[in-house]
């Protein structure tokens, strides 16, 4: 596991900002600016309590595989220690850091996030790309010539909601894969008291074309400025 992680410490390193800017071009259309007007929305949104249990009740927490992973979003175990940790700070707020390594597990690829922000909200009823989140662009070694059918832009919300979109025929839509979060709050949820938020991260291999010792990877955060509405800062970044 070390030899992988290290053998894709040393290629991505040189890569990951050529896919990810490839990537982010494709959806800066739809990001907002300081200059857009804020969108007015009558409606009023509810934020339902973030919980481990499906409608019915059933406990639908990932359980790893990888005797070494205790998936609770805690990143407490000793592995995450010894990675490689990299960090990206906001040019726009100063409050806003992020720090982000990956492990090779057994069953699949494990990536950890955390995240400092001073405004964290979200909504079930929203989508995921406006609540407050992780923004990932990840593909296989197979998207360096061509990102069609093997990159995705995944958004990880601080309230447990999970979009997956693959690029297919150039543009991404909703895809396969199966991606499994589990997070801590810094303080409670849609408060001012929220400081950020720390999470753990499942992707299958299989989203990796199953050649999973390199791969792309580079988030983006995304914050959601209030209660309610659409309004968000979307901040890129290139590892």
């Amino acid at each position: 596991m070390k030899r992988r992680n290290e053998k894709w410490r040393l290629r991505n390193l040189l890569t990951l900002c050529l896919a990810f800017l490839a990537m982010a071009f494709l959806c800066a259309c739809s990001e907002t600016s300081e200059e857009d007007s804020p969108v007015i929305l009558e409606e009023e949104w509810e934020f339902e309590q973030y919980t481990d249990k499906d409608k019915d009740g059933i406990d639908n927490r990932y359980v790893s595989q990888d005797p070494a992973v205790t998936f609770d979003g805690k990143l407490d175990e000793s592995f995450w220690a010894d990675q490689r940790w990299l960090e990206v700070d906001s040019l726009v707020d100063e409050n806003v850091h992020v720090r982000m390594t990956s492990y090779y597990g057994t069953d699949g690829l494990y990536m950890a996030f955390d995240v400092d922000d001073v405004g964290v909200f979200y909504s079930n009823r929203r989508s995921a790309a406006l609540n407050s989140g992780i923004q990932l662009y990840l593909s296989s070694m197979s998207g360096a010539t061509d990102i069609n059918d093997h990159a995705y832009e995944i958004m990880l919300t601080a309230g447990g909601k999970v979009q997956v979109n693959q690029f297919r025929n150039g543009s991404y839509i909703a895809g396969p894969g199966t991606v499994r979060t589990a997070i801590q709050t810094k303080g409670e949820l849609n408060t001012v008291d929220c400081k950020g938020y720390t999470m753990e991260v499942y992707i299958d291999y299989g989203m990796l074309d199953d050649d999973h010792e390199e791969f792309y990877a580079s988030p983006a955060i995304v914050r959601s400025m209030s209660e309610s509405g659409s309004d968000r800062q979307w901040y890129g970044s290139c590892l």
